[in-house]
């Protein structure tokens, strides 16, 4: 067999710092907040139950924490936000469930880290398009995350909401400097093996 990964535009999906304050301005967001970004659709295999779970001891152990997520069906009626925000009321305003959006190349600029929860999935493209931003990503270990990812980021096992969080406080933890550079050599991972330049050469070949 010869696989031939998905390719992403680099060229798109970037850094943009300047974006960074207009898209926290327009969501609610402070500027100084450290900021973690989900985008997924509602589905089951998604893993928004085990992102739910994380977040309410994660967002209580960071004050200045906001969480958006994004993608089809997402919002307080899904029943994973609707079970934390019962259980956490004083948290929900903190979380920002925006359902289907169009800009996620934008969104990503607003993010310190990228989550993936997922309980499977095949080439993860939106571990990737953040990678491509600059954004260190904490996703789960299935399908090829892990591939993707590489050493430029965390994977955690599935399904265990206490890990996931736990790999969050260690990007978190980071220094701003620290969690730049590794945005940046995330980065660059994706361009030298993930790109559609790599990808074209490669079903070419």
């Amino acid at each position: 067999w010869a696989v031939v990964p998905n390719g992403i535009d680099v060229a798109r999906y970037r850094p943009r710092p300047e974006r960074r304050d207009a898209v926290r301005t327009a969501l609610g967001i402070p500027s100084d907040a450290f900021v973690l970004g989900v985008v997924a659709r509602h589905d089951p295999m998604k893993g928004h139950d085990v992102l739910a779970v994380a977040l309410g001891p994660w967002l209580a152990r960071w004050p200045a924490a906001h969480v958006l997520v994004a993608g089809a069906g997402i919002d307080w009626q899904a029943p994973e936000y609707s079970a934390l925000k019962a259980a956490t009321p004083e948290l929900a305003s903190r979380v920002h469930l925006l359902g289907l959006r169009r800009d996620v190349a934008d969104l990503w600029s607003a993010c310190d880290v990228a989550g993936s929860p997922s309980h499977g999935e095949g080439f993860a493209n939106a571990i990737a398009e953040a990678m491509a931003c600059g954004v260190p990503v904490v996703a789960t270990a299935v399908g090829d995350s892990a591939q993707i990812v590489g050493g430029e980021g965390v994977t955690v096992p599935p399904a265990d909401p206490g890990a996931f969080a736990a790999a969050l406080d260690r990007v978190a933890s980071l220094t701003p400097a620290d969690r730049q550079a590794l945005g940046l050599r995330a980065r660059q991972r994706v361009a030298e093996a993930f790109s559609l330049d790599v990808a074209a050469a490669r079903y070419l070949d």
